[in-house]
């Protein structure tokens, strides 16, 4: 990961060739997308946003002229643009601009917040658009020969088709986010070494963020409206985003406690195993921790937090 970060940072020809190329292979393989994102966050952070659109039009371009001979289609690179490098450049440039990674997280919330709504002005019903192409999915599934696995999934369509948009815009979120703070990790080892951690583990969203996540809440828990409707797909985002902040409480609850990185690498492992229920517990940890500060209460009963 360091060698590739290098590599990134010696010109501008060697980050459009890491960005080119990790983009179309992340068509095969997806989690090779993250790189992608990761390089052009990279170059903003380091390098400002001049070269960060260099950098960008050069893999615009090449990414298109290749997708172009490979696949005969020009708009492979116009959706990288979009849909990955341009939100993540924005949000390396704001962070390299404030060093505020909870702002930072904050604007890159209300990104995917608008991506819900842009789907409920742009589409007449959401969920009706997001359950017909779901079905459609399916009966193209039980055509091929899978028609248990199709029946099999048929009775969760609607409640499936009822989050599609909240789900899309986590995604997105997700996405943005991974790319960002690879790059940051990256920037960090190669000019600040530990700098991510101390920024990540000091990671505070603020109690107006979580008046607004209960206040979804509320929202969503009332008779089914369109508002209601919009609000619970809100709330995906919303509590993705306090998951964020509930897994910097473990990592700095776990670093002043000087606690073996085993437990850290159980916690994600039951993230793998037990997705929904650890955003509970995360997303729970996230909320208490804006009134009673977790990781003050456990600071120098280990490391102090100045310390590597």
């Amino acid at each position: 990961m360091q060698f590739l970060a290098s590599y990134v940072m010696r010109g501008r020809m060697q980050a459009i060739l890491v960005i080119t190329v990790t983009a179309l292979l992340s068509l095969i393989f997806f989690p090779l997308s993250y790189l992608s994102s990761a390089a052009v966050a990279l170059v903003a952070l380091r390098n400002g946003y001049r070269s960060c659109v260099e950098v960008m039009v050069g893999a615009t371009v090449a990414t298109s002229l290749l997708s172009l001979l490979l696949v005969g289609s020009l708009t492979t690179g116009a959706g990288f643009v979009l849909v990955l490098w341009l939100p993540v450049a924005l949000l390396a440039l704001h962070l390299g601009f404030t060093a505020n990674m909870a702002m930072n997280l904050l604007r890159a919330a209300l990104a995917a917040a608008a991506v819900v709504v842009a789907f409920y002005l742009l589409l007449d019903d959401p969920v009706f658009w997001w359950r017909d192409l779901l079905l459609g999915i399916l009966n193209e599934i039980a055509d091929n020969g899978h028609a248990e696995l199709s029946a099999l999934l048929l009775p969760g369509l609607d409640d499936l088709a009822s989050v599609m948009s909240g789900l899309v815009a986590v995604a997105a979120l997700m996405q943005w986010l991974c790319g960002l703070y690879l790059a940051r990790w990256w920037q960090a080892e190669l000019y600040n070494p530990g700098g991510f951690g101390r920024d990540f583990r000091q990671l505070r969203l603020g109690r107006p963020m979580i008046a607004a996540t209960l206040l979804l809440l509320l929202l969503a828990m009332v008779e089914m409206t369109t508002l209601s409707q919009i609000a619970e797909e809100l709330l995906l985002v919303a509590v993705a985003v306090v998951t964020l902040q509930g897994l910097a409480v473990v990592h700095g609850v776990a670093f002043n406690l000087e606690a073996n990185r085993f437990w850290l690498a159980g916690l994600y492992l039951l993230l793998i195993f037990a997705l929904p229920q650890m955003v509970i517990v995360l997303a729970m940890f996230g909320v208490v921790d804006n009134w009673f500060d977790f990781r003050l209460f456990w600071q120098g009963k280990g490391r102090k937090e100045g310390e590597l």
